[in-house]
């Protein structure tokens, strides 16, 4: 039977956000579903978790000022686990894992192209967000600008794209 994206997220491995217990995902998830259009939060022993998005399918949480966790059901028997770390340039990893918690696969999206931006990185930030639904994600390269001339040049430049699920990867 389907689950939606919060009672998978109560049941993540511990492994996944260690310093956030079963009981606490769950009073989280709890607390968003009788506000939906407010932060809540929770303390941890890190610091302020929260949960800031909740839909059938999508639950984003921030851990931290720079770190955020986003966890999207991609398919029935999917999850998309997006971490994403760093100030002021941000980078994702993202992973794959069966509707269990089995991990799939690993995520690299350093390698994708961003137009114009072929020649000029040499080792890319990339970071991801899911969009409306877990199957889309927005792809943002970080570049590292030293001097306001970089700044002015990159200012009008699309340093973002939207990549889709094909049921196998995303492209």
């Amino acid at each position: 039977m389907a689950q939606n994206v919060s009672e998978m997220f109560v049941k993540m491995p511990s492994e996944i956000l260690p310093y956030m217990p079963e009981a606490q995902r769950k009073e989280l998830v709890e607390l968003k579903k009788m506000e939906p259009d407010t932060v809540v939060s929770t303390n941890s022993s890190l610091g302020k978790i929260e949960l800031t998005r909740l839909t059938d399918d999508i639950i984003t949480l921030k851990l931290s000022e720079h770190n955020t966790i986003e966890i999207g059901r991609i398919s029935s028997d999917t999850l998309l686990v997006i971490k994403t770390y760093g100030a002021p340039l941000q980078e994702s990893v993202c992973y794959l894992y069966s509707n269990v918690w089995e991990p799939i696969r690993t995520f690299d999206f350093s390698a994708f192209n961003f137009e114009g931006f072929e020649e000029t990185t040499e080792f890319p930030l990339v970071s991801a967000y899911m969009t409306e639904s877990p199957r889309e994600l927005l792809l943002r390269l970080n570049i590292p600008v030293i001097t306001q001339e970089d700044k002015e040049q990159l200012k009008n430049k699309n340093v973002q794209r939207n990549v889709n699920w094909d049921g196998s990867k995303f492209n």
